[in-house]
């Protein structure tokens, strides 16, 4: 990693330097949030993993998957990216969660994610679509 200031790094290698940091959390998070869910088992008294939702997440037009760690909503995500010179789209279908297994998933889907593990603040939706506001 460079040793100059995130001022005096083009855009790109702030994102890829911001993008590494990030993923070294969420590896911790992930195994963190697996050792938690194993409170499910299945039919045999096997643990079973219960996939939940562990961030606010935006997928760029490139496919990176950008997140940041609760309590942060979508726009401190969007803002962060408009920090960095992405100028790319953030609104509709670009906007999701980061599951507990790693996988992006947008709203309609996380949605049933968050019902099934029981995560929606008062088990009902504010709105017509899933948001973190609804989560934390």
């Amino acid at each position: 990693m460079s040793d100059r200031s995130p001022t005096e790094l083009h855009p790109h290698e702030l994102a890829w330097r911001m993008d590494q940091e990030h993923i070294t959390l969420n590896m911790g998070e992930r195994q963190q949030a697996a050792d938690l869910l194993r409170d499910r088992h299945d039919d045999n008294g096997e643990p079973k993993l219960m996939v939940k939702i562990v961030a606010a997440a935006i997928l760029d037009d490139r496919g990176m998957v950008h997140s940041m760690p609760q309590p942060a909503r979508h726009h401190d995500i969007i803002r962060g990216l408009r920090a960095i010179g992405y100028e790319g789209p953030v609104q509709g279908d670009h906007q999701g969660f980061l599951l507990s297994n790693g996988v992006f998933a947008r709203r309609a889907g996380a949605r049933t994610v968050a019902r099934r593990a029981g995560q929606i603040i008062g088990g009902k939706l504010r709105g017509s679509v899933l948001t973190s506001e609804d989560l934390w």
